[in-house]
């Protein structure tokens, strides 16, 4: 069957198990050579979007308006998130791209892969801006700080490193505590930290202007992903054993598990709103919780494992 009959013979039914406010908006998911967007309210699928290769990340822009995917094609794509429409495609890395990122003003996007580098590219030309060279390994996952001026990158090789986003100059080395690859890499929403995931089975709070370590969380499992809230109060956390967890930021304690999938959770973020959480797992479903109830909302079944999620800031549909 085609991708849409999937998706509307495994959406239909849990438009009855609606809350009201708590499903409304658009999510972005990645199933194999493919991105959906659809909107969560209506269970309505919007648009399909198509690389040549696996799809490993998709992100929307902070106004919502578009969505960029890193392909295991080489390449990285923007799309016209209303529309659906191809806008750019980014070629210059020399093997897969693993994940991708906005800046916060959806100028510019950020791109790692197995190359071990990480680039920087004009949102409305595809020109390249910067490479950020020096990792000794595959770069797995990216941010930029809120104010645009710095980037955060995930490596391989057990360190995360923050970058001029203007000058392409290293500015910190955040090493000697990941004992494995850093799997995902952000920054809170003041700025004020930065947070890693690993797969030493851990997550790490880290002071962002000195690297210092200021909280542990430990899991069973390799840690896939790593979120903030929008109001930096809580973190939510993708790992291999299955499941979701919600931390609370200042204390570092576990506040929530989302339990429900059955095979490796590879992606996790809240809404904008902090109300809801999406997930995304080998198991071929996505699934939207309810963040302080922990109850699925909504869980949308495809035909292959699904690697990547993210919620809209806003709601244009």
């Amino acid at each position: 069957p085609s991708d849409i009959l999937i998706f509307q013979q495994t959406s239909k039914h849990f438009g009855q198990q609606l809350t009201t406010g708590l499903l409304s908006g658009r999510v972005v998911v990645a199933v194999g050579r493919k991105a959906f967007i659809f909107d969560t309210e209506t269970n309505k699928l919007l648009h399909i979007l198509d690389h040549t290769g696996g799809i490993n990340c998709c992100k929307f822009s902070k106004d919502g308006r578009r969505v960029v995917t890193a392909s295991m094609d080489c390449t990285a794509k923007i799309w016209d998130s209303m529309t659906g429409i191809l806008l750019l495609t980014l070629r210059g890395h020399t093997f897969y791209v693993s994940a991708c990122a906005f800046s916060p003003d959806s100028t510019r996007v950020i791109t790692t892969s197995e190359d071990r580098t990480a680039r920087v590219w004009n949102v409305e030309n595809g020109t390249l801006l910067l490479v950020l060279g020096g990792h000794t390994s595959t770069v797995h996952g990216c941010a930029f700080s809120p104010d645009g001026k710095r980037i955060v990158t995930a490596c391989g090789d057990g360190k995360a490193c923050v970058w001029c986003a203007e000058t392409g100059e290293c500015q910190l080395i955040i090493e000697g505590e990941h004992t494995d690859s850093v799997s995902c890499c952000c920054f809170s929403h003041d700025g004020k930290y930065i947070l890693t995931s690993s797969y030493d089975k851990t997550t790490r709070l880290w002071n962002a202007t000195d690297g210092t370590l200021v909280k542990t969380l430990r899991h069973t499992d390799w840690v896939r992903s790593c979120a903030f809230s929008s109001n930096d109060k809580l973190i939510v956390t993708a790992c291999r054993d299955k499941i979701v967890r919600i931390w609370d930021t200042l204390s570092g304690q576990l506040k929530r598990t989302l339990e429900g999938h059955t095979d490796h959770v590879e992606s996790s973020c809240f809404s904008a709103d902090g109300n809801r959480v999406i997930s995304a797992s080998f198991d071929e479903t996505a699934r939207i919780w309810d963040a302080q109830s922990g109850k699925v909302l909504s869980e949308i079944k495809f035909y292959d494992c699904v690697l990547c999620c993210d919620f809209a800031s806003t709601s244009y549909c």
